[in-house]
């Protein structure tokens, strides 16, 4: 799904701040700061950013999981605003409803 070039792709400040955490916790290493990996990142591929805005926090309210994880709600609700399809492995995530998911 993610390497078929016929299909957009899109990520999540969400992300990125995820990203930033595991940084801070030593769970992940970068070779440079998140910043410049970030925008090496944009640079070398084809990623959209699907902005966090006020319309992204209110579609929150349409999406149902069974668990508290607030950065997976935001993923979710960003893939509900923007009609995005979420690709993830995140078994607890994709039992979720409410957003469009990739199976």
């Amino acid at each position: 799904m993610l390497a078929n070039p016929r299909h957009e792709l899109w990520l999540s400040p969400v992300s990125a701040w995820e990203l930033l955490l595991l940084i801070e916790k030593g769970r992940i290493a970068l070779d440079r700061e998140l910043s410049a990996w970030l925008d090496a990142c944009f640079a070398a591929t084809r990623y959209l950013q699907a902005d966090f805005t006020l319309a992204v926090a209110l579609a929150a309210a349409q999406v149902v999981l069974d668990h508290r994880d607030p950065a997976d709600r935001l993923l979710a609700a960003t893939a509900r605003h923007y009609q995005l399809t979420l690709v993830t492995a995140d078994q607890r995530l994709r039992a979720g409803r409410g957003f469009p998911l990739w199976s």
